[in-house]
């Protein structure tokens, strides 16, 4: 039990290795030439993959039932630089209205840096947007006492009932009293002359100074460098087929013994069952769905063959599900995807009739 384990263990690991080579290495198309003299195969290979994807290509091959060889190839790559175009808007409060002013506050460019775009807003002076804040005003109390000496009489008609202080009119508010000089009528003591003791008030309005609240638009460009994936043409040879003597038939004695050729009839039909019977059926997603695109077998090494059709798919990402014989023969079993180079190992393990499966190869 502990060795299944281990086994299952180094082949999960496995194929977490060979699945994300999927991703660094992609076909892009198979071409044969008029003649089928020669066949080209074009590769998409990240930068990293380059060292060890000619020593793991595969240098022989088979297409459309022609066998050929492995050539000679060409490769072509460079990095590519994207532009966008950014916008942005910058406010601020300023104490004036002069543009000059105002440019100078804002700044006449703005360093950009996101997702990798590095570039810089540049002002636009011409779409300045100016909008005056009136701040409002306060009211200060603004309050003067004066003193009138020698009245006669202590009698609001000789007191002035207004004045003036730093250009404001201020009003009489209240008035106190005070006995200045006396003298004597008869034998009473009586005032003589008063001073009066006035005090003037009124309000004065001062209004808070003005703010601006600046809109300002800025435009400009950013650039990024991507790197893209190199361009391998790989080209192949035919391999031509050899012609041999053919191979002397031999003619058994014929016997009457009907149940050996009975036997010997449905092993035939057996091994022709265990050659032709196509119990996969292969799916390529396309357009948001999986398309049918035909129908394989599984050979005695419990391997499934998907280069060939790797001409005609959109995507790298494919289904397959198995006849039901085929799931109950393979169930618990590890079986082994191919196409190309590219390998993934996966346990056979489903509770449904058929066995299905997803992957990306």
């Amino acid at each position: 039990m502990k060795l299944i384990k281990r086994i299952f263990a180094v082949c999960s690991f496995c194929t977490l290795l060979t699945v994300s080579n999927c991703f660094a290495v992609t076909l892009e198309n198979t071409n044969v030439t008029d003649n089928k003299l020669n066949c080209y195969r074009t590769y998409l290979v990240q930068e990293s993959e380059q060292n060890t994807f000619i020593d793991s290509l595969e240098k022989e091959i088979e297409v459309f039932g022609d066998k050929y060889t492995f050539d000679s190839y060409t490769s072509e790559g460079e990095s590519t630089t994207d532009t966008i175009d950014i916008t942005t808007t910058k406010k601020i409060t300023s104490n004036t209205n002069n543009l000059e002013s105002i440019i100078n506050q804002l700044g006449n460019t703005i360093s950009y840096e996101k997702d990798g775009y590095v570039g810089e807003y540049l002002l636009n002076t011409q779409n300045i947007q100016i909008k005056t804040n009136n701040n409002g005003f306060r009211e200060d109390l603004i309050e003067e006492t004066i003193n009138y000496n020698s009245l006669e009489k202590n009698d609001l008609d000789f007191i002035p009932k207004q004045t003036i202080k730093d250009g404001l009119t201020l009003d009489l508010l209240n008035v106190e009293w005070e006995v200045e000089t006396t003298k004597m009528i008869g034998e009473y003591e009586v005032a003589n002359l008063y001073t009066a003791k006035c005090y003037y008030a009124g309000k004065q309005r001062i209004n808070y100074p003005n703010t601006y609240s600046i809109t300002a638009e800025y435009t400009g460009t950013a650039t990024k460098e991507i790197a893209s994936p190199y361009k391998y043409t790989i080209k192949y040879n035919k391999v031509e087929e050899k012609i041999t003597d053919p191979i002397p038939e031999v003619v058994e004695e014929k016997q009457n013994n009907l149940l050996p050729i009975a036997g010997g009839t449905t092993g035939i039909i057996l091994v022709i069952l265990f050659f032709f019977t196509r119990n996969v059926t292969v799916y390529n997603y396309k357009e948001g769905k999986y398309v049918k695109v035909g129908k394989t077998r599984i050979n005695r090494s419990n391997t499934i063959n998907l280069s060939k059709y790797a001409l005609f798919e959109t995507t790298n990402k494919y289904k397959l599900e198995f006849s039901k014989k085929l799931t109950n023969k393979l169930q618990g079993k590890m079986i082994t995807v191919t196409k190309g180079t590219n390998k993934i190992k996966m346990l056979v393990n489903t509770r449904d009739e058929k066995y299905k499966v997803e992957t990306r190869i």
